[in-house]
């Protein structure tokens, strides 16, 4: 048995049991932790690991050993779960089966009794008192039930480190341990560390073998495996059925029996010096040969070499091989003939391709000018509305300097010399009504007007008062408050009132006007930036960054005029709302696709215009309450020179533009029509990925 032990350890018997018991640093001699912990238990648990026991019966002899060593000791083997961090009883005979099944697979932690803490805090637990000691707390009834009174429990460490489980000893009355109670709980979890760790080892290499050979068995290639001398020691299915022979009769064979005779040396010598692919001719068993595709590998197995030959048959390939030798042979003729027909066909295509070039250049100028045109009557149908929006500033803006230029000369002076009459407390009422009459008034309506004048009479017939029908219509105007009015009237009468007012809105006459001739320049300023805009862009057809919301706002712009009393615009961007492609073209797009949704509402309606990113695109959604589109022609809006409009309105080439600009700049164009509610969505591509092409 000593031998047997000699011959697993490289090192002496009494060094084992030194090394198992942990003693490097003790004073007492070998001879007296011997006697703590027999030699025969420690030859039984090493037979159990070295005769390919299971990992149970191993541990069952660890924990077997120690209770016939201790008989009052109740010893048991905990293994750690990893994943779900939960211990489970492999081996503990002694311990009633129920307390085990109902502790087994207990998650550690903290303060779960001894097992659960150990494992958890990585270090010996001793509980000496279970009744008392806050670690049981949660099991001490438990414990009571099965008569525990004391647990000592000891971590089984990997040789890494790791925690594999828990080694407890268990005693029915509470106590402490001694020091060789202490050595013996040591060394008995470090056996179990051993045992778990070798069997474990042994398993896998086992699984391994396992799958090396089922991966040999179901190989497709023919596998054979030779000694140095050549003799074949192992073959797969696909060599014996490859090279004809039963395995029993391969595996009497040399390597020499398989290989044609001139092919032979060169083999050998290549097998036993290096690794590599070669071809070989074969023999099978009843004399025909092939030729082989071989695969030479040195295996060590056991500390000997091997040669591993995976061979594969290239008989087919080779066949094919030569067949397609002689067909590129045949080819190369066919080709010659052929080059000189190609040829003649070549010059007669080249002189038709400048045909069709020309043709080409011609077709692109004529859709450029159709393009161009389209635009051009696009704003011819905007003018009239345009004018107006021109119109209407520049009058307001002659009418302010009118007001203005009226107050030159006596009239100014007169206005002057009346303010420097009034007293401190007319200045602050003046201050007042000349604030209010320096804003630009905000026109209220009808309505409106006749609601405030008839309160503004009402006040003076209060005041039993003759109304002045002139400074009604100035308060009116400037949008005074019906209490200041009162409040101050209250405080002057109404002649002296009458002269502060009527002079603090001569004086703002000025500011007003100023201020109606710069918000009028302003307004006329964005009608002519975007017709600018709209007019000319990029006339080069240059790619870029492509502003859609700029774009749309300004075509909204051209049609403020025929579009601001009845049709109502929502507008939802997404940030970033930035296409790429030729800005003049994509412009066009939004003109005809708006124009499309006011002349279908009548200039009615509501029109719905969003955006946002699907991929590398960029989504515009144009959407109105019209009547839609009726079904019958919905397959036909995009074709040219069809249109639903009275004639000399439309030309019918307008969408027709947009799908052709939209997939020169690779985009889409597509539609939703019912009856109110039509939806033209647009998408094109986002000028982020040419940002990051840009940068690369």
């Amino acid at each position: 048995m000593a031998n047997l032990l000699r011959s697993f350890f490289p090192f002496t018997l009494m060094g084992f049991a030194k090394r198992i018991l942990g003693i490097f640093h003790s004073k007492r001699s070998e001879k007296d932790y011997l006697h703590e912990f027999p030699l025969n238990q420690l030859f039984r648990i090493v037979e159990k690991i070295s005769y390919g026991q299971t990992l149970e019966e191993i541990l069952q002899t660890i924990v077997g050993a120690v209770e016939e060593y201790k008989p009052e000791i109740m010893a048991s083997i905990l293994l750690l779960d990893r994943e779900s961090m939960t211990l489970k009883s492999v081996a503990a005979p002694r311990v009633p089966i129920e307390f085990s099944a109902i502790v087994n697979e207990t998650k550690i932690g903290p303060s779960v009794g001894s097992c659960g803490t150990a494992a958890y805090r990585k270090q010996l637990v001793i509980v000496d008192d279970i009744q008392n000691d806050p670690l049981w707390s949660n099991y001490k009834d438990l414990a009571k039930q099965f008569g525990f009174g004391a647990c000592w429990s000891q971590p089984i460490f990997s040789a890494k480190g790791d925690v594999l489980g828990t080694f407890a000893l268990y005693y029915s009355n509470p106590r402490k341990p001694s020091q060789a109670e202490l050595m013996l709980i040591h060394s008995c979890a470090y056996i179990t560390g051993i045992a778990i760790e070798r069997k474990r080892s042994e398993d896998k290499r086992k699984e391994s073998e396992a799958r090396y050979r089922s991966l040999i068995e179901q190989a497709s290639d023919a596998i054979v495996l030779c000694d140095e001398k050549g003799s074949i020691v192992e073959v797969n299915i696909s060599a014996c059925s490859l090279l004809g022979y039963t395995k029993e009769e391969i595996l009497k064979l040399n390597s020499r029996n398989i290989i044609l005779v001139e092919d032979v040396k060169g083999v050998l010598s290549h097998s036993l010096e290096k690794s590599g692919l070669t071809e070989r001719n074969l023999i099978k068993k009843d004399g025909s040969v092939f030729p082989a595709e071989v695969s030479f590998n040195l295996v060590h197995v056991n500390n000997q070499i091997y040669g591993q030959a995976i061979i594969r048959d290239v008989s087919e390939s080779k066949a094919a091989q030569h067949e397609i030798l002689r067909l590129n042979q045949t080819l190369e003729k066919k080709v010659e003939e052929r080059t000189d027909e190609l040829g003649k066909a070549n010059r007669i295509l080249s002189s038709t391709n400048e045909d069709l070039t020309k043709a080409l250049q011609e077709l692109q100028s004529l859709q450029a000018q159709v393009m161009q045109a389209e635009k051009m009557v696009a704003l011819g149908q905007l003018i009239s509305g345009i004018a107006h929006e021109l119109n209407t500033p520049l009058g307001a803006i002659l009418a302010s300097n009118e007001n203005i230029v009226s107050l030159r000369g006596d009239r100014f002076r007169e206005i002057l010399s009346q303010f420097s009459l009034f007293n401190s407390e007319e200045k602050k009422i003046w201050a007042k009504y000349f604030e209010k009459g320096s804003k630009i008034p905000a026109f209220p309506n009808y309505s409106e007007s006749k609601r405030k004048r008839k309160e503004l009479l009402s006040v003076f017939d209060k005041k039993n008062m003759e109304a002045n029908r002139s400074l009604v219509e100035n308060l009116i105007e400037i949008d005074i408050s019906l209490e200041d009015f009162e409040n101050d009237l209250g405080s002057k009468a109404l002649p002296e009132l009458s002269k502060i007012i009527e002079n603090a809105i001569a004086f703002s006459e000025i500011f007003r006007s100023s201020s109606i001739i710069q918000e009028a320049t302003l307004k006329a300023k964005r009608v002519m930036t975007a017709l600018k805009t709209y007019i000319y862009q990029d006339r080069e057809n240059h790619r870029g960054e492509v502003n859609i919301p700029e774009q749309i706002d300004t075509v909204l712009t051209l049609y403020y005029n025929n579009s601001k009393e009845s049709v109502r615009f929502t507008k939802e961007y997404v940030s970033d709302s930035i296409a790429w492609g030729v800005a003049d073209q994509i412009s066009q797009i939004w003109a005809n696709l708006i124009a499309n949704s006011l002349q279908a509402m009548n200039f009615k309606g509501e029109i719905g215009i969003s955006s946002r990113i699907e991929g590398d695109y960029l989504r515009i959604d144009i959407e109105d309450n019209g009547p839609g589109i009726p079904k019958e022609i919905q397959a036909n809006i995009f074709d040219s020179f069809f249109t639903t409009k009275e004639k000399g309105v439309g030309s019918g080439l307008g969408l027709n533009i947009c799908k052709k600009i939209l997939e020169d700049n690779g985009g889409s164009i597509s539609f939703t029509s019912v009856p109110g509610k039509t939806v033209f969505t647009v998408k094109l591509p986002h000028a982020s990925a040419h940002r990051v092409e840009t940068k690369r």
